[in-house]
């Protein structure tokens, strides 16, 4: 346990401290700032249109500012994490510290551990700068806080997921750039996969196909939904990735 913190408390200082993770929080806190401005001027202009006379629309914060909102966030989320991830055992390599890494009395899955829980905690902490607009709107706007919360849980588990590929495409490289690359297409294919299940004829294909449909279970939790269906199937990718990662560090050690 003292060897999954020491690696957990190196490589978070590490990179927290960093220009590159810096410059990451910058412009995804620009990005999403503009983004946020821009949906919530068209809700308002929505809201305007809808209490004209003779309008029985009713618009809804959560689903039509919101839901819109943590789309973008999710697909920042998606390109941003590999980059946070990519040097956690790339970098070892290329700067020769990884060898002496595997010769200490450390386990594979301590290093995969410790390095994961620094991931996931630079990835949160990107998701609280992204939840700080729409707490801010709710000093004028009536916001649900149990949807905005089922929403954030559901941030905290894509941040996991992508941490644990960003994880295994660093542990097959030594190479920063190419982690990054199959860790953006690694996500990406588990977003593509949306919707495709249906086209299989056998059954267990189509159902492992469904449940590996990130962007479906994650929905579900930006809705304001919470489905432990949908958590248990992320947990689980997530969990594959990560046993990946512990395989290609225990593989390296023999080799």
């Amino acid at each position: 346990m003292n060897s999954i913190i020491t690696l957990f408390k190196r490589d978070f200082n590490a990179t927290v401290n960093s220009n590159r993770f810096l410059l990451l929080t910058f412009f995804c806190v620009l990005f999403w700032s503009i983004v946020f401005i821009r949906w919530t001027v068209m809700y308002a202009e929505m809201s305007i249109i809808a209490g004209q006379p003779g309008q029985n629309q009713s618009l809804n914060i959560h689903s039509n500012l919101l839901m819109s909102y943590f789309s973008w966030i999710n697909i920042f989320l998606l390109f941003v994490v590999p980059v946070v991830t990519m040097g956690f055992i790339a970098d070892e390599r290329r700067a020769h510290t990884f060898e002496l890494l595997m010769t200490s009395p450390v386990r594979p899955l301590q290093i995969v551990f410790g390095k994961y829980l620094a991931g996931i905690s630079l990835g949160s902490i990107l998701v609280c700068f992204g939840f700080v607009f729409p707490l801010i709107l709710s000093i004028f706007a009536d916001i649900d806080f149990g949807a905005l919360l089922s929403a954030f849980f559901g941030f905290l588990l894509v941040v996991a997921l992508y941490t644990a590929i960003g994880m295994f495409s660093s542990s097959v490289t030594s190479s920063a750039t190419v982690a990054v690359v199959l860790g953006i297409v690694l996500n990406l294919s588990l977003f593509l996969v949306a919707g495709t299940h249906w086209r299989f004829e056998n059954q267990i294909v189509s159902q492992l196909v469904q449940q590996s449909d990130v962007a479906s279970h994650v929905n579900v939790f930006l809705r304001g939904e919470f489905q432990l269906a949908s958590m248990v199937s992320v947990l689980s990718l997530t969990s594959v990735f990560l046993f990946l990662s512990e395989r290609m560090l225990e593989a390296e050690k023999w080799r």
